[in-house]
């Protein structure tokens, strides 16, 4: 079995294929190497080496639509697919199998290693020496920005092709780092004490400062902050907001949001989307608090 990119409603650029392997009755699941999906449509095709059909089921209407090729079994698989016949009526009991993303957890001294050399125990590089790191098909991407509009771009809440919407949103993220970075470096390396008093300070001006012009920046018109449905500016909001007022941070009070009525307009949608809640309830810990403007329950 193989896999291919959709192109044209054709299949197009191979992805995936499995070992030749003897058929059977009932189920039959194949492994294949891990190989990195862009969310969109996919073909899945069989090759046999006499005439063969799995779970076929007929009479489904002209909408069930087949792609078929000639092609020997020995053969190294064509990528690009090629020219492709075209038939109706028939419909194939083919799925897959994909796996989400999986976290890697790593001990305080291998995070001392990547900090010095670079690199995790088992070779893997780690750009700059910090996280968060992304690992797509052996390739790291390091920096919060670079992940996000990464995985904007493949899910689709940043564009590929609208420059200016893009620079829109990428605002939003800056201005996410450089409160991120502003709360970060305060008090940074003194002792406990004058910690908390600075970013007691911190909280009360410059931070209070940056919040109100973000709040301003956002306005009171609509749900999101950029277009009429969620995007990433908008959970990149809801992730500073929850880290600033959940409590983790010395000397900044959980209620360092109550004034800014469109930052929290904007948090509450987010934590309340269906698709964040689902994310949430499957990753989150349940006594992990995600900031003061999350939804009970």
């Amino acid at each position: 079995m193989v896999l291919y990119t959709d192109k044209g409603g054709a299949p197009d650029r191979l992805k995936a294929e499995t070992a030749i392997i003897p058929m059977k009755i009932g189920r039959l699941e194949m492994e294949v190497d891990e190989v990195y999906l862009d969310p969109g449509k996919y073909w899945i095709m069989t090759i046999f080496d006499k005439k063969a059909s799995l779970a076929l089921s007929k009479g489904l209407g002209s909408s069930a639509v087949v792609r078929d090729r000639p092609y020997n079994i020995n053969d190294p698989m064509p990528d690009p697919f090629g020219e492709a016949g075209s038939y109706t009526g028939q419909r194939f009991n083919f799925y897959m199998i994909v796996s989400p993303a999986v976290p890697l957890a790593i001990d305080s001294e291998e995070f001392a290693g990547v900090k010095s050399d670079g690199m995790l125990r088992d070779g893997t590089v780690i750009p700059f020496h910090q996280f968060p790191c992304l690992l797509v098909d052996d390739v790291p991407i390091c920096q919060t920005g670079a992940i996000a509009r990464f995985c904007g771009k493949l899910s689709g809440v940043y564009p590929k092709d609208a420059p200016l919407v893009a620079a829109q949103i990428d605002q939003y993220l800056d201005i996410a780092t450089d409160i991120t970075e502003l709360v970060f470096v305060t008090g940074r390396d003194k002792d406990p004490e004058t910690k908390m008093q600075e970013r007691q300070t911190l909280a009360a001006t410059g931070l209070a400062r940056k919040l109100r012009i973000l709040d301003k920046m956002i306005g009171d018109d609509g749900t999101w902050i950029v277009g009429d449905s969620i995007g990433l500016p908008d959970i990149a909001i809801w992730r500073l907001a929850g880290w600033l007022s959940c409590g983790s941070i010395e000397g900044i009070p959980t209620e360092i949001l109550q004034p800014f009525d469109n930052i929290l307009r904007v948090c509450k949608a987010v934590d309340q989307h269906p698709k964040v809640q689902a994310w949430v309830a499957m990753t989150y810990p349940d006594d992990y608090h995600r900031g003061s403007f999350a939804a009970a329950g």
